[in-house]
């Protein structure tokens, strides 16, 4: 599985939120759950919705990678 897919999962079940993209260079992907839980409960929140999003008990995360060359090969960092 492509770091990508993770946004083609069902909200419910752990997928993730595009946040933003510049294409070969950087993908900014969040993530809404009570993630504390031995079994997480995700939220259904959108992209549009995630900056307001509050609701109590529930914990927002960001993932952000990020693809820079070097002279040989490419540096990931997050």
């Amino acid at each position: 599985m492509r770091l990508r897919d993770m946004a083609e999962l069902p909200r419910a079940q752990g997928g993730w939120i595009p946040l933003g993209e510049r294409p070969g260079e950087q993908l900014a992907l969040g993530l809404v759950g009570k993630l504390w839980r031995p079994v997480i409960e995700y939220a259904d929140v959108s992209a549009e919705d995630f900056r307001d999003f509050s609701q109590p008990g529930y914990a927002k995360t960001v993932y952000q990678l990020t693809a820079r060359p070097l002279n040989d090969g490419t540096l990931l960092s997050s």
